[in-house]
C-alpha cells in the first residue's frame, strides 16, 4: 500500500524496487485493541534500524518489537497487530498509521481462541 495515498500498489517494478534493493527503513508496529466500552486504541512503537537492509532482513527487528508490544497489551482487548515498513527514514504520525491500518482492514480481524 502506498503510505501517502493509502492505495494498493500493484505487483511489479515498484514492489521489486522496494523488496530487491536495500533501504534505510522506518518500521511502525502496533497492537490494536478494543476496550470494554468498545473504544479502539493502539499501543505502538516506531523503530529505525541502523544501516541499509533488504526487506527480507527486517524479520528479526519486527518479531522482537512485536513480542514486546503483544506482551504489553491487555490480551483480552487485543484484536490484531500489524506493522508498516517504509523504505525511508520518516516518522509516521499515529493518526496516519491508524488510517493505513484502517485501509487494509486490520481492525476487522476475527479473534482466534488460543
Amino acid at each position: 500500500i502506498n503510505y501517502k495515498s493509502l492505495k494498493n500498489i500493484a505487483p511489479g517494478k515498484i514492489g521489486q524496487a522496494v523488496c530487491d534493493i536495500a533501504h534505510r527503513w522506518t518500521i511502525y508496529l502496533s497492537v490494536l485493541c478494543i476496550d470494554t466500552r468498545g473504544d479502539r486504541y493502539s499501543i505502538s512503537i516506531e523503530v529505525a534500524p541502523d544501516g541499509v537492509y533488504l526487506s527480507d532482513h527486517l524479520e528479526d527487528v519486527i518479531e522482537h518489537c512485536y513480542k514486546q508490544l503483544r506482551d504489553a497489551a491487555n490480551q483480552n482487548q487485543m484484536v490484531a497487530s500489524g506493522w508498516i515498513a517504509i523504505p525511508e527514514l520518516i516518522s509516521l504520525e499515529e493518526d496516519h498509521a491508524a488510517r493505513i491500518f484502517e485501509a487494509v482492514g486490520a481492525w476487522n480481524q476475527q479473534k482466534v481462541a488460543a
